[in-house]
């Protein structure tokens, strides 16, 4: 007997019994369309979440926080006693609280983002680049206008920054003199009217960055007075004040006790060796582009990292050389750099060895495996539900299956009798259950497609009004493994189902057959 013709037979035998076959049908779709709509729409969240953090290369990028070399070495022991009566657990539960709150650790003992240690990092296998997120306190003047203003390290590749710009165009690799700068800056520095916002572009702008920010919003902060834009003038004369306030104190009406305590609160710390006095850096720079403020959407987006505290935006390695030009910012180092790894596979390897020397460190592909896994366990539970529908669907399949053999029982035995062998007999009754299972999942594959039109556009539509945020991505995927994949496992599963039937048609004797009615 050929193959061929099984195949023949086997949907033959179906086709009589229309109203068997449809409901059993019936079982497999339903069964199939759960399976389909639950893996795809894992798959969907699982890219959809991974495209959002890939943006400006998120997932190759590892931030890097300085970290304290042995925190527990230098304590005094004294600093670390914890008194009173209690078990080994608590006692450690609050000494590693102590050891946290412990403030009085010499400056020189972290380990620094020094140009040194940046070079370290550069150094490292897997690495491609690594850009120091440098932060300056200043002045911004323009026009014969000033206003205080904060500056900070961009990368000309960042596409978020690129998205906001209005005027002009953002700094490119070949042009470290240009900056760029938001639109309320230049409100503050008199550029009132929309129709001049254009024209600022290609003027010059005179920053002057100082390495010791803001003492006097500082001192207005501790009198709550206002802290409007202050002039150089007003600075200079807050400035004196709060160097001579510690000597104030002696003048308090305070008791000896209260006016000793306050006095440590007010004294400086010691000077650092090589520190010198408070640097600023006068420099002139060429405006390349102005950003708009970011939108409410946009600041609501968990995806997005907005900057919107710098008034003045700096080419990264522009910005590096401004920074380390004064001297205790070589000693102290940046607060943070980017360290861009070659492949996302190769950032847990380059995290340990960031680890290793004795830095904090912070990688967003880790929350993105986090996420994955939430999302990958929801998954398997519905896909579970829609397996037990299956093996449900299967039984039936059973059941309709057996029903076939007692009722061709006579027909089994004519074609026993004719030639059939117990093996073409047992092939026939599996080849029924692959027609079942093949039919009711390319009609549950069917089902869910049709059902993820409507399903993307509800779905887009809520999560869009829960996060207040624009999605543009797909949350149903239909990879090929998935189309292949899910009819495969459907008829693997309804022959399995039909393979204890179909051993028993095998086994029928055929003399008694012939007898049966």
């Amino acid at each position: 007997m050929y193959f061929t013709d099984l195949v023949a037979l086997a949907f033959s035998a179906l086709r009589q019994q229309k109203v068997r076959t449809v409901l059993t049908l019936l079982g497999v779709v339903i069964g199939t369309f759960v399976l389909l709509l639950s893996l795809s729409v894992g798959q969907g969240v699982r890219t959809a979440i991974a495209e959002e953090w890939r943006r400006n290369d998120q997932l190759r990028s590892i931030t890097v926080y300085r970290g304290r070399r042995n925190p527990e070495q230098d304590i005094p022991a004294s600093e670390l006693e914890v008194k009173g009566v209690m078990s080994d657990a608590r006692r450690d539960r609050l000494r590693q609280v102590l050891i946290r709150r412990w403030s009085d650790k010499p400056f020189q003992d972290w380990n620094h983002l020094t140009p040194e240690r940046l070079e370290e990092l550069a150094a490292l296998d897997h690495v491609e680049a690594v850009v120091p997120l440098v932060w300056f306190a200043g002045r911004a003047r323009f026009n014969q206008q000033s206003s205080r203003m904060t500056a900070g390290s961009a990368e000309p590749g960042d596409r978020q920054l690129h998205e906001r710009v209005i005027a002009g165009a953002f700094f490119t690799a070949d042009q470290p003199r240009g900056v760029v700068v938001n639109e309320y800056l230049l409100y503050e520095l008199g550029i009132h009217d929309e129709a001049d916002v254009p024209k600022a572009v290609g003027q010059k702008l005179r920053l002057e960055l100082s390495s010791q920010p803001f003492r006097s919003y500082s001192l207005l902060a501790l009198l709550r007075g206002d802290r409007g834009n202050l002039t150089p003038a007003e600075e200079d004369i807050l400035g004196k004040v709060a160097d001579r306030l510690p000597a104030v104190v002696k003048r308090l009406d305070l008791t000896d006790g209260e006016r000793e305590t306050l006095g440590k609160l007010l004294k400086r710390p010691a000077k650092r060796p090589g520190v010198s006095t408070p640097v600023t850096v006068v420099e002139d720079f060429t405006i390349s582009g102005v950003l708009r403020l970011p939108t409410r959407e946009e600041l609501r987006d968990p995806f997005r990292v907005i900057r919107d505290d710098n008034g003045v935006l700096l080419p990264a390695s522009a910005a590096a050389e401004l920074f380390f030009r004064m001297p205790a910012n070589r000693e102290q180092g940046v607060n943070s750099v980017v360290v861009r790894v070659d492949s996302e596979d190769n950032v847990e390897e380059v995290d340990q060895h960031i680890s290793d020397m004795g830095l904090g460190s912070y990688a967003p592909i880790k929350i993105l495996q986090a996420i994955r896994l939430n999302v990958m366990m929801i998954s398997l539970t519905t896909s579970f539900v829609a397996v037990v529908a299956l093996v449900v669907a299967g039984l039936g399949i059973t059941n309709t299956l057996l029903m076939s053999v007692l009722e061709r029982t006579h027909e089994i035995g004519i074609m026993k009798a004719v030639g059939a062998r117990d093996r073409h007999i047992q092939l026939l009754f599996l080849m029924e259950g692959a027609w079942i299972g093949l039919l009711g999942s390319l009609l549950g594959l069917l089902c869910g497609w049709l059902a993820s039109l409507p399903g993307e556009r509800i779905a887009r539509r809520l999560a869009e009004q829960q996060t207040k945020v624009p999605f543009d991505h797909s949350l149903f995927a239909f990879p090929w493994w998935l189309l292949l994949g899910v009819p495969l496992f459907v008829t693997l599963l309804t022959m399995l189902a039909a393979l204890y039937p179909a051993r028993r048609a095998a086994r029928v004797n055929p003399m008694t057959a012939l007898r049966h009615e």
